[in-house]
């Protein structure tokens, strides 16, 4: 959707011009002598090549960024935000920077241009980038204490691979960080400060292990993990650093996950099949080593069953399950068993749209002095010192007369009224009159009239509420 937008935007955009002025501005230089043509071109290729990478690091670290805000945080991110930063990125920093950087014709490109090139990379772009995220992650961590909650399922994943780019990272700046004091000090602190963060993330995937078993993805992510942290102590408490520690390490660590009994094949098969001895101990399933057919299971077992039998299917094999007879298959299951294969349904999301009939989308606004479109109200609109603002999180919208708060309504409880009369509806879309979708308020220093044009809400909002 966002790549859609994106280039539906490009084609919208007149590109001849600029095309002309920078193959002028490519071409002038080298048009005297014509010969050095060839060699001023590789030069401007160059240069474009790494505008583009630059460009690229940019703009997907920004867009990480956002996603880790929206996720974690739960600070509500829109889609718009993606296009904007795409658009700086490319209309900002990319032109200006390939602007300030094109080759004179007289100019010689040499090895030291590319070991510039990568310094400007990784120490001014990645490691701001990898700063503002270590920061937000930090603000994750403290929001999980404060309201005492395990941390997401995804946290495993999104720490994980900004802890292997920080390894990236200071093994590229460790030859040069007694020289730039910028690279000195992200080698002091970002080694000490990823530590608590990658604790975050062995608790949050100890979470979905203990939940569903070990898996070769799950097992990569623990082993992963545990070399990371390993090499950021390294890091943070050795004071003669030796790169080699790094690849060594890693060829180490990559052998143990793929061959011998610590590999991921071999933990994985192990730890699923223990979950389904404990699963079929637990349903009397099991006896003297063989499993016995029973027609009464708990819905949520046999869905367990099903997906550790599929994972083996899909992965290794059903010979590698125990207690299954000789040449078991899925469509055996109701003999073996006792009741059919039962796979795990993931219901789709039902949502509401209450609408706005179109032919009441005229406005009376007699008794009022002023109207605020919240359609387009991303920042606070003011008139004459009066301003709403709209809390997308709460649901909470608040009128200030400057500094003063004189109004204060969540809007949850008028949605909530609207869920409760049409949730028997049995429709989806539900096309309202302006009466239905208007709520009034009195207060005695402010009277509002709020009228809805669309609201869209799930359909176990109200189940939410009261949990």
């Amino acid at each position: 959707m966002l790549l859609s937008k994106i280039l539906k935007w490009l084609q919208c955009q007149d590109f001849c011009p600029k095309s002309y002025i920078l193959s002028n501005i490519l071409i002038h230089p080298i048009f005297p002598k014509e010969k050095k043509f060839r060699d001023v071109c590789y030069k401007g290729f160059i240069i474009l090549f790494t505008t583009v990478l630059y460009s690229l690091v940019l703009f997907f670290g920004i867009s990480a960024i956002l996603f880790t805000i929206d996720r974690l945080l739960e600070v509500r991110i829109k889609e718009q935000m993606y296009l904007y930063s795409f658009i700086l990125v490319v209309f900002v920093f990319a032109v200006t920077y390939f602007l300030a950087n094109i080759p004179q014709y007289f100019e010689e490109f040499t090895k030291e241009n590319f070991t510039k090139l990568l310094k400007i990379l990784i120490l001014y772009i990645v490691m701001p980038l990898l700063s503002v995220y270590t920061a937000i992650l930090y603000i994750y961590f403290v929001k999980i204490i404060l309201t005492r909650t395990f941390p997401q399922g995804i946290v495993s994943h999104l720490v994980l691979w900004y802890s292997l780019i920080v390894a990236a990272v200071l093994f590229f700046i460790t030859p040069i960080h007694e020289d730039n004091k910028w690279a000195k000090i992200f080698l002091m602190i970002t080694p000490k400060a990823i530590l608590p963060i990658l604790v975050m993330m062995f608790i949050s995937i100890g979470i979905r292990i203990q939940q569903y078993g070990v898996t070769e993805n799950r097992y990569y992510v623990v082993i992963a993990g545990i070399w990371v942290f390993l090499i950021m102590l390294y890091f943070a408490f050795t004071k003669s650093l030796l790169n080699i520690i790094l690849p060594v390490s890693l060829s180490i660590f990559i052998l143990i996950s793929n061959f011998g009994p610590l590999s991921s094949f071999s933990i994985s098969k192990f730890s699923q099949n223990k979950r389904l001895e404990n699963i079929l101990i637990r349903n009397e399933l099991l006896k003297d080593g063989k499993i016995v057919p029973k027609s009464y299971v708990n819905h949520k077992d046999k869905e367990n069953i099903s997906s550790i039998l599929s994972y083996f299917e899909r992965y290794h094999s059903l010979d590698d399950v125990k207690y299954l007879p000789k040449g078991f298959q899925i469509s055996d299951m109701k003999k073996v068993f006792g009741f059919e294969y039962t796979p795990k349904v993931f219901q789709p999301v039902m949502y509401f749209n209450f609408q706005r009939k179109a032919d009441e989308r005229s406005l009376n606004i007699s008794g009022y002095d002023y109207l605020f479109d919240m359609r387009y109200m991303y920042e606070n609109t003011e008139a004459k010192g009066i301003y709403a603002k709209y809390d997308y999180n709460s649901s909470v919208l608040k009128i200030f007369n400057g500094n003063e708060e004189i109004y204060s309504k969540d809007l949850d409880e008028f949605v909530k009224k609207l869920v409760i009369k049409y949730k028997d509806s049995g429709q989806e879309l539900i096309m309202l009159g302006t009466e239905d979708l208007t709520f009034t308020d009195v207060t005695p220093k402010v009277k509002v009239k709020i009228i809805f044009n669309s609201i869209t809400v799930q359909r176990d909002f109200i189940e939410k509420e009261n949990k």
